[in-house]
């Protein structure tokens, strides 16, 4: 697995398996599939688009959790 992108500071939950908050691994096997680690959560075998949308769901989440952006209306 190759690290791709990384955002959101240190990951600081006990046990992480990534050392940022928000990681994108891409797999260098014929698949060439993602792993999107947010905190303590990993998804795995993700496609291209997939990836994108789990990546732009934890960007909005931290966002949230600082107070930047409000997910209230929901």
């Amino acid at each position: 697995m190759q690290t791709v992108f990384e955002c959101g500071g240190a990951n600081p939950f006990k046990g992480a398996k990534t050392k940022s908050l928000i990681c994108v691994e891409q797999s260098e096997s014929k698949g060439l599939l993602f792993t999107v680690t947010y905190g303590l959560q990993r998804k795995s075998g993700l496609t291209y688009a997939q990836a994108c949308s789990e990546v732009g769901a934890a960007i909005l989440h931290n966002a949230c959790c600082e107070g930047l952006a409000s997910n209230e209306g929901l």
